[in-house]
């Protein structure tokens, strides 16, 4: 849901979990650790009349899907997507965290020039070692 603070300012996103599922507070610390500029920054998180909520910013730029679906890159905006993308699995990464859903959609746009991507971290989980 897009959702304008009632004082003004920026728009945001809110993202409102099924009944039961919570994130686990472990992991939301961990998310924190992501570098802001790698990830959708998260405003304000809590729970609300057995809903839990994340309000997120909003990129209005729209996804990675949507970028791709205006036609193929290739040369410097396709190596400039790598790195982006790149940059922030590693950043996931080095917070001790997997992406369970990394896919075009879960990665958005906050910027063109230069390219600035953000990814959604809301299925992420606990990186486990063996």
């Amino acid at each position: 849901l897009i959702v304008q603070p009632h004082q003004g300012g920026p728009q945001r996103v809110a993202k409102i979990y099924r009944p039961g599922i919570v994130p686990r507070g472990e992991v939301l610390d961990r998310v924190a650790r992501i570098d802001p500029e790698r990830r959708v920054q998260v405003i304000e998180s809590g729970s609300s009349e057995g809903y839990a909520y994340e309000v997120m910013e909003y990129c209005a730029e729209g996804s990675l899907r949507d970028r791709l679906a205006a036609g193929a890159l290739s040369g410097p905006p396709l190596l400039a997507l790598i790195a982006e993308l790149a940059a922030a699995i590693a950043s996931v990464h080095t917070a001790g965290l997997v992406h369970r859903d990394l896919k075009p959609e879960n990665v958005l746009v906050r910027g063109n020039a230069p390219l600035r991507l953000g990814m959604l971290c809301a299925n992420i989980q606990r990186r486990h070692t063996f």
